[in-house]
């Protein structure tokens, strides 16, 4: 694996580059209440804003692995020591790439996918456990 140091345009104030974030915003048009959109445009633009974030969530992982490491950093994540502010972003950085991320893009991906067949296999498969623990209940209190 290599490493690759994500630079991303700042103004003189350190803002993020406005023609920067315009290009950003360009990879996946926004919506408007003034034009519906049909379930495939829907899945188009899911799509579309889930290379976004996916595209977030890569840059978060280099950022995390050109962070310095301090020497400190196992006794710190242990609570043995107090996080200094670099342990402290890695964390954050670990901690929504691993869990906070994969959490939101598994649903809207699996909204992005699913087809009408599946989600009434899914209703199926539920309402029968459902019966089948309300038999369970019925047959225990007789």
């Amino acid at each position: 694996m290599g490493y690759r140091l994500v630079l991303v345009p700042v103004d003189d104030d350190g803002a993020i580059s406005a023609s920067f974030l315009e290009e950003a915003k360009g990879a996946a048009p926004p919506v408007s209440k003034d034009q519906p959109v049909d379930v495939a445009m829907a899945r188009a633009l899911l799509f579309s804003y889930l290379q976004i974030v996916d595209g977030v969530r890569q840059r978060l992982r280099d950022l995390a692995e050109v962070l310095p490491v301090s020497a400190d950093q196992d006794a710190m994540f242990d609570d043995r020591l107090p996080l200094d502010v670099t342990s402290f972003i890695y964390g954050a950085i670990d901690h929504a790439v691993r869990e906070t991320l994969p959490s939101v893009i598994g649903p809207l991906h699996r909204a992005a996918t699913v087809t009408d067949d599946e989600l009434r296999r899914d209703f199926l498969e539920r309402q029968a456990s459902y019966l089948e623990e309300q038999a369970q209940r019925l047959g225990q209190g007789r």
